[in-house]
């Protein structure tokens, strides 16, 4: 079956291949099969999430390996990263907190009809062998050259764009800035914030994510805090907070995502 994803990416799930739908020239993406199940089961389920369980019993248990979450996740990054090399497509895969995945509701997923045979084209008469002079074939060995030259530098180029997008982290923590702890968790903002302001989050947190506390005390987090910028102020407005588990001191598990509305500081 074919799709199209998004207006932008062609995916091939018999094949499991992805391919640019405007840009015959982008290289298509070939995903290994255990990646290819993942999105294949996300693609079928479209309009649902998918649990963690759905997916770790359909694409490994099924076929007879151990499954982990921890490998899920490292799947989902990757397909996450594949999608994002073509023109910045981001936010296909989307997480559930405390449920699994599924495909953002923003992104559109059409069927596309299967491609039909080609029929068998009439012989071709062969040309007559053509005679070069010198200078014709200089000029052939001149292009070819040029040609080759030019294959080089795009795989080149493709390599490292290929190498920086496999291993850019993920959008939610970067280029965040600590602005405190809460227990085993690390807090963390966007912004520099001024002394007072994180000082006023952190007496507020109780109120504004009451389960935190208790999430911190267990294992080590990052936590990032984002608000309207009315709520620095001392006004009612809208507070977003990512909690992410990690697995070890760099890498995160996953990120719980909420949004709190009209909600102030102390």
């Amino acid at each position: 079956m074919r799709y199209l994803i998004a207006n932008a990416v062609i995916y091939d799930s018999e094949a499991g291949v992805l391919s640019a739908y405007d840009d015959p020239e982008t290289e298509e993406k070939k995903l290994t099969p255990t990646a290819n199940r993942i999105l294949r089961l996300l693609i079928e389920s479209y309009g649902r999430a998918v649990t963690r369980e759905e997916l770790l019993t359909n694409v490994w248990e099924s076929q007879g390996q151990t499954a982990s979450n921890s490998s899920l996740n490292q799947y989902v990054s990757i397909l996450r990263k594949t999608f994002a090399t073509f023109s910045s497509l981001d936010g296909v895969i989307v997480s559930v907190p405390r449920l699994g995945f599924t495909i953002s509701g923003s992104i559109s997923v059409e069927t596309l009809p299967e491609q039909a045979p080609s029929s068998t084209p009439s012989p071709v008469p062969e040309p007559a062998p053509m005679t070069l002079t010198s200078g014709q074939r200089k000029k052939r060995r001149e292009r070819r050259w040029v040609e080759n030259l030019m294959l080089m530098v795009a795989c080149s180029v493709f390599g490292v764009s290929l190498y920086i997008a496999m291993h850019h982290s993920d959008a939610l923590y970067e280029n965040t800035i600590e602005f405190g702890k809460l227990d085993k968790c690390t807090l963390y903002a966007y912004t520099k914030l001024p002394v007072d302001v994180a000082h006023r989050i952190q007496q507020s947190l109780d109120d504004i994510y009451p389960e935190l506390p208790r999430k911190c005390q267990q294992r080590n987090a990052k936590v990032i805090f984002s608000a309207q910028r009315m709520v620095y102020y001392g006004e009612e407005g809208k507070i977003f907070m990512a909690y992410c588990p990690q697995e070890d001191a760099e890498s995160v598990f996953y990120c719980s995502n909420k949004y709190f509305y009209n909600r102030v500081l102390k």
